[in-house]
């Protein structure tokens, strides 16, 4: 049994997945804005590549319905804690603080 199963079994689970999916979206569609005038921020910068965060974000825009629940519970334990440790690690380099 995957930890992901609680978003099949219940409806709050449901309700979290959706919220989840708009967040990524969100968090996608910031990283596109940010790319396209300044290509090389995360991958020269922060060492990142962004083009599965922005293909990901294209998919759950146009095909919601064909997401692979697995690969969203994935994204949000692996990917989204990496993405947010660099930025932060940027965010302290350039702060002063």
């Amino acid at each position: 049994m995957h930890e992901f199963n609680g978003f099949n079994k219940e409806e709050t689970g449901t309700l979290y997945l959706d919220a989840i999916m708009m967040r990524l979206q969100a968090i996608g569609e910031n990283v596109k804005k940010i790319s396209k005038p300044q290509d090389d921020f995360f991958s020269s910068i922060l060492h990142y590549d962004t083009n599965n965060i922005i293909r990901f974000r294209d998919f759950i825009s146009h095909h919601y319905e064909k997401r692979d629940n697995e690969i969203v519970f994935e994204i949000c334990k692996y990917d989204i804690p990496e993405l947010k440790e660099k930025i932060t690690h940027f965010l302290k380099e350039h702060s002063g603080k």
